[in-house]
Order: structure tokens, then C-alpha cells, then sequence
């Protein structure tokens, strides 16, 4: 521990002699308007945690909703998984499932009373009535177990939930789409990274840590008991079905020897358990960091090109006083991105620690968190010449106060002995000493940063995930594995009759061509096998059916007549309706230029006299009108809950044609994301019109323009823009009705 000590005391008083003490001066500075650009997640999730704890603001308008933690669909995927149906996520084998008899007939006794299958030996639950899959869902989160539920906000819950599935916060397509390879749009692009990396500092915070490892302990339990009374049912029925054949033995062959010795063998339950939520939280982990570093890295190389392209206007004395402004902006930017890319690379893990079942002492991605794990690892390196160098950081400590610790030590000592080599060299070779707006020494000073932070990644997380740029087996999506149907059908209404012939094939060839867009660029895997699975079903409201021109009759008719048809649909939950404006987001979309301003939050007047405003990139695009198809304006069932998680749902919500397949129908196949779950990220947006994750930048902009929520709606970032009322939140509804003939 001394060289360490003696490394960080020298390199930081290295950097304070170039850049001044850390609490003042220009390095001071610099932390400040870092932490005031928002742009990385220096400020924590506190203000989007509801807790009883005076160390936590909660704002006042923020949407909230109760997280579960373990989300519920969960348990519903792991018992397809361990009953043989499934896969574990991401599609890859079990060591435990093969090796043991099928479970899928057994599994379905978690559903009923153990007092009527469990045998004597099976005591206590033989004269229990309560069922274990009631148990297990308790514990995930209800009345009578609410106590390790948290508050969270809407926005960190959206992402929460998408990343426990393993569906990535936006698509390449959706990220270009948006401009976020932009330096125009950099702001945006650094608050959807940092969003993400807040879902891992969430799921790190003290309280929800300790809840999230009893829910999942106590669902461990419940399954042993399962798996405890199931094997003595299994040994009585083995036993019985024994002695009933014994007079019959000597005709049986080895075969069927075999196969009922392996129906009597005892099974593992719990074990499953931990295998699933082993897979699941792995998964969770390396794909959302490689999604994040694939991000940064690109962005950086566009910062990088950027600061090594400008040519200051003079050259002038060395420091980082001598920065223009351009290149001040620059070198923030990439300030931004290191910093975000030392969060991820720290934060990103999923905590294991005491869950029953899982190896001790690793992650669940297979990272030592001690250093005796370490020296175990380094030993199997030994054996293959791979032994890491002394004092490489090749383990990730379970207390994330102590990873930091140990990241920056480790850090700054590959930092001074770049440093000093290059010092060396410099006085060794007599080469004067460049100016200090130099670009290619301000571009060398920031590869070289760039250089030591993927030593540090690898270090600590190991060998870098990467995307499949291929669908191979084991590869896959987990929404992509879990669809598991031969066809995925979306049945389309044509709801609207006031374009001619021409204007309608040119709307659905354009429609067709946006909507298959989506997973071409092997971002989305599995993409291609699924792919070949989807189709859409037309309909055509005025010719074939007589619906009197109302939405409610066509939810009617493909509740009722459609599901009755053979095969039914796949998705029945939802359908999509071609609107008026749907129509025209194709055939006259909003250009990239100047639109009318709404007018003033007292009022939903729009006029053509209104000041000139400009749309952001990703606000222009083709959408269509997704309904869902049981939602009930007359009589919701849970007003108020809806009222507070997703005020201003009426059943309906635009969504970019592109994002059909990879967000709306993913979210549906896994059970996490339903419309009313999105709608929160499409109220918000100026064309109420679902793109993905919103961010502060983008609510920011919205409200300068004067296109967003006003402030009475308690959304940060709403600006003055106009607040919209009950008759702007029905439009979509409205609008498709009205063109619907009678």
C-alpha cells in the first residue's frame, strides 16, 4: 500500500503544480462548471428518490411511481425458463435445467394448494393452502408486502425498466435520428448516457440495495420450500409407481430403467433461481456498458477530430489558461465524456452480495469483488501465461466508496508514468516545450487520457463485451428469445378517407419502408430471425367494416370479431390507426425549419401570426397512432393511480413509425412496457409523439421554443411554453374519429 500512496501523492503533485490546488483555481473551476453543465452524473439520483431521509430533496410536479424492484414479469419469464420453455436471458443454455428430468407438468402445482398434492413426507406445506406462486408474488411487491418498495421518478423508472429487460435505451437508428452523433446535440446525447448509468447508481443506493437482495433471498426461499415438496411428491410417486410394476420389472429394458430413475431423481428449484437472476443481472450489466461506451467512444472521436481540426488564432504561452473559447468548449466536451466513462466503468454493476445461490465473491458478470477472488483468478491466469501485471486493478471491491478509491490510485499512477516518460523524453531530446493551445498537444493529452482509461476499464471489468454483428445462437435480444410465436401480426386500421389514391399508397409505401427499419445495423440482436416473423394486417374501416365512425367501435370490433378469427393476431393487446395526421407526417411533414409558436399556457389558441420557432432533430419523422385496445374512457378501473404515473393518457399515443417493432411490440413480448407506460416520454414532446428517453436538454429547448409543458406541470426544464389541456391530450383520439365515415 505505500507505493500507492507514494504514486498518488506524486502524481497529484504533479497536476497541482501544472493546474493548481484541487479546492481552488482553475481545477476547482473546471469541477464547478462540470457539475453546472449536468452533462455527466456527478449529482446522484437523490432528487429522484422519494425516501423518508432529510439528506434527499424530493421536487415538487415530478411524476412519480412505486418500483418493484424485481419486476413481476420476471417471475412469470423464469418459471418458462425453469419449467423448460425458455432460455435463460440472452439466450444462452443452463448448466443445471438439461442435466436434470422436464419440470413443465410439475410447475404447474405452484399454482395450487400444497395441501392438495404434497404428501406426509412433504410436512409442513402438505397442509398448507396458501399456493407458492402466491408467496413468491407477494414478495415481489404488494399490500401486504410493501415495505422494500420504492418511489422513483417516471423517468428513471422508464429506463430502469428497459434495462432490466435488456432492451438498450434507444437504437442506432433512434440515436442518429435524434442528431445525438452531433456536436449540436451533445448535451442530449451526454444526459441519455448519464440517465443510464443513474439506473446503476439507483440500484447501488443503500436502501434499495438491502431490498433488492431480500426480495430476492426471500423469493429463493419460497422456491426451496417449492422445490423441497415437489421432491418428496416426486420420491412418493416413484416409490408407488415401484412397487406397483415390481411383478413386471424384468421386462423393462435400460431405457426405461433410466428414464424413471431420472423422474425420481430430486430437482433443482432454487438453484434455477439463482442461475436465472445470475444470467439476468450479467446481462443487465455488460450490455447496458457496452452500449454506453460505444456511445462515448464515437462521440469522443468527433470531439477528438473537432480539437485537432481548429487552428487557435495565436499561438500563446503553455497552460490551459491559453484555451480559446472553441477550444474551452472542446475540452469540456471531452471532459464530459471521460467523466461519464469513469462513471460507467465504476458504477455499472449490478450488487450480489449475500444473494442466496450466487457465487460469493464475484458479480454477477464474473468479476471478483475481494481480493483473495483476485489472487484465485490471477493463479488460473498464471496457468496460461496471462498472470496480470503487479498492481493492476483486476477486481472490482463490492463497496463502491473503495472502487473509487482503489480506480483513482490506480489511475493516477498510469497517468505520472506517462506522464513522466514523456517529460523524460521531451528534456532527453531537447525539444522545446509547445504552446499550450497547441492542437495537436491538446488532441495527444487527450488520447493519452483516452489510452489510460480502457487500460483501467479492462482492468476492472475485464474483457470488453461486444455486439454480434450477426445473429448467432446463444445471441439474441431477450424479447427477441422470449418471442417465441411463429408469426407476430399488428393489425392497422385505416381510419382516415381524405386523401386520394396516389397520396394513400405513397403514405403506406413510405409507412412500410420506416416501420421495417428497425435492427438493420446489428445494434438489435437477433433482429433478422425475428424480423421474418412480422407482419402487418390492414384493415379498412369504410370498406369492410361498418363501424359508424367511431374509435370505440373499432376497439370494439378487434376486441371481439378479430380475436375470434384463426390464427388470431399475436399482439392483441394494442392496434395501430392511420389518423389524418398520421398521413400527413408523411406526405407534408414539419420541415426543419421555422413552425408556428403555441401561444401562451393561458390559452390553446394556435395562430398563424405566431412567432417563428424551429423543431430539434428527431421531433421530424413519421409516426402512427398506437391504441390500445382495452382501455375504457368511460370507466378506467384505476383513475387515480393513472392520474399520478401518467396524467393525460386517454388510451392512445403517436409513435415514430421506426420504433414500432423494436420498442412498442418489445415491450409488449416481455410484459415491461405497455403503452400507458411510454406515454410519459410522448406527453412531454411537442408533437406528443413517442422518440424514447426525454431528457433536461431536450425539455429545456422545448420550452424555450415554446412547444413544451408549461410550468404548472412540474416537468424541469418545461420553460414558458403552452401547458396542455384536456382538449389538446384527446386530439389524437378526436382527430382519428372524425375522419372515420359514418
Amino acid at each position: 500500500m505505500t507505493d500507492a500512496l507514494d504514486h498518488d501523492d506524486l502524481s497529484e503533485a504533479m497536476i497541482t503544480a501544472s493546474l493548481g490546488p484541487r479546492t481552488s483555481g482553475i481545477r476547482a473551476q473546471m469541477n464547478q462548471n462540470q457539475y453546472a453543465r449536468g452533462n455527466t452524473p456527478l449529482a446522484g439520483v437523490s432528487s429522484k428518490l422519494a425516501v423518508n431521509s432529510p439528506s434527499y430533496n424530493v421536487p415538487a410536479g415530478v411524476l412519480w411511481i412505486v418500483d418493484r424492484l424485481i419486476e413481476p414479469q420476471t417471475i412469470a419469464h423464469f418459471l418458462q425458463f425453469a419449467a423448460g420453455t425458455g432460455d435463460l436471458p440472452g439466450g444462452k443454455k443452463s448448466a443445471i435445467r438439461d442435466t436434470q428430468a422436464s419440470l413443465e407438468a410439475d410447475f404447474l402445482l405452484i399454482q395450487d394448494s400444497p395441501s392438495k398434492w404434497a404428501p406426509a413426507t412433504a410436512a409442513p406445506f402438505n397442509t398448507e393452502t396458501t399456493p407458492f406462486i402466491y408467496r413468491i408474488m407477494t414478495r415481489v411487491g404488494s399490500l401486504e408486502d410493501n415495505g422494500r418498495m420504492q418511489c422513483m421518478s417516471k423517468d428513471l423508472h422508464f429506463l430502469k425498466s428497459r434495462l432490466w429487460e435488456g432492451i438498450m435505451p434507444l437504437s442506432d437508428a433512434a440515436w442518429r435520428e435524434r442528431g445525438l452523433d452531433q456536436p449540436a446535440n451533445f448535451p442530449q446525447a451526454c444526459q441519455v448516457i448519464t440517465s443510464v448509468i443513474e439506473v446503476f447508481q439507483y440500484l447501488d443506493q443503500p436502501q434499495v440495495r438491502d431490498a433488492l437482495r431480500t426480495t430476492y433471498n426471500l423469493i429463493y426461499d419460497h422456491l426451496f420450500d417449492f422445490e423441497r415438496a415437489l421432491n418428496a411428491k416426486r420420491a412418493a410417486d416413484a416409490a408407488a409407481a415401484t412397487a406397483s410394476t415390481a411383478a413386471s420389472s424384468d421386462d423393462k429394458d435400460d431405457k426405461d430403467n433410466k428414464d424413471e430413475a431420472q423422474a425420481a431423481a430430486p430437482i433443482q428449484i432454487a438453484a434455477l433461481w439463482a442461475e436465472y437472476m445470475t444470467a439476468h443481472f450479467a446481462q443487465m450489466e455488460t450490455r447496458t456498458h457496452a452500449w454506453v461506451t460505444g456511445r462515448i467512444e464515437s462521440l469522443s472521436k468527433t470531439v477528438l477530430g473537432l480539437l485537432r481540426a481548429h487552428r487557435p488564432l495565436a499561438r500563446i504561452r503553455p497552460g490551459p489558461s491559453g484555451f480559446d473559447e472553441a477550444q474551452w468548449c472542446l475540452t469540456n466536451m471531452w471532459q464530459d465524456l471521460m467523466q461519464n466513462q469513469t462513471c460507467a466503468d465504476i458504477e455499472m454493476f449490478v450488487p450480489v452480495q449475500g444473494f442466496k445461490g450466487m457465487r460469493p465473491g464475484y458479480t454477477a458478470s464474473g468479476r471478483p469483488t475481494t481480493e483473495e477472488g483476485a489472487v484465485t483468478e490471477g493463479a488460473a491466469q498464471d496457468a496460461t501465461g496471462d498472470t496480470p501485471l503487479p498492481g493492476q486493478l483486476h477486481w472490482a471491491h463490492s463497496d463502491i466508496g473503495e472502487r473509487v478509491r482503489m480506480y483513482q490510485g490506480r489511475r493516477r499512477e498510469l497517468q505520472m508514468r506517462l506522464i513522466m516518460s514523456e517529460t523524460m523524453a521531451d528534456l532527453y531530446l531537447g525539444r522545446p516545450r509547445p504552446a499550450g493551445n497547441d492542437p495537436e498537444i491538446l488532441a495527444a493529452g487527450c488520447e493519452q487520457q483516452a489510452l489510460v482509461q480502457r487500460q483501467m476499464r479492462q482492468e476492472l471489468r475485464g474483457v470488453p463485451y461486444s455486439y454480434p454483428t450477426t445473429s448467432t445462437a446463444g445471441e439474441k435480444e431477450s424479447w427477441v428469445t422470449e418471442a417465441r410465436r411463429d408469426e407476430y401480426n399488428i393489425v392497422v386500421y385505416r381510419g382516415c378517407h381524405g386523401h386520394d389514391d396516389d397520396e394513400w399508397n405513397r403514405f403506406v409505401e413510405a409507412f412500410e419502408m420506416d416501420i421495417d427499419s428497425w435492427g438493420k445495423t446489428g445494434d438489435v440482436r437477433g433482429a433478422d430471425d425475428f424480423r421474418g416473423k412480422t407482419r402487418l394486417s390492414w384493415r379498412n374501416v369504410a370498406d369492410e367494416y361498418e363501424l359508424g365512425g367511431d374509435v370505440e367501435a373499432i376497439k370494439a370490433h378487434f376486441r371481439e370479431e378479430l380475436k375470434d378469427e384463426t390464427p388470431a393476431p399475436a399482439i392483441t393487446d394494442f392496434f395501430l390507426l392511420v389518423d389524418k395526421a398520421s398521413i400527413d407526417s408523411y406526405l407534408d411533414p414539419p420541415k426543419p425549419g421555422p413552425i408556428p409558436k403555441t401561444s401562451s399556457s393561458s390559452s390553446s389558441t394556435r395562430t398563424a401570426t405566431a412567432p417563428l420557432k424551429t423543431l430539434l432533430a428527431g421531433d421530424i419523422g413519421g409516426f402512427i397512432l398506437a391504441i390500445e385496445a382495452t382501455f375504457d374512457p368511460w370507466t378506467p378501473a384505476d383513475d387515480a393511480r393513472r392520474a399520478a404515473e401518467c396524467p393525460g393518457y386517454k388510451g392512445a399515443m403517436r409513435v415514430r413509425s421506426c420504433m414500432v417493432w423494436d420498442d412498442l411490440v418489445a415491450g409488449y413480448v416481455m410484459q415491461n412496457q405497455l403503452i400507458e407506460d411510454l406515454w410519459p416520454m410522448a406527453r412531454v414532446h411537442p408533437r406528443e409523439m413517442y422518440v424514447g428517453p426525454v431528457v433536461r436538454a431536450q425539455l429545456q429547448a422545448w420550452g424555450e421554443l415554446g412547444l413544451g409543458l408549461g410550468e404548472s406541470d412540474g416537468r424541469e426544464g418545461g420553460g414558458e411554453g403552452q401547458a396542455v389541456n384536456e382538449e389538446e391530450l384527446a386530439r389524437m383520439v378526436n382527430d382519428a374519429a372524425t375522419c372515420v365515415p359514418g
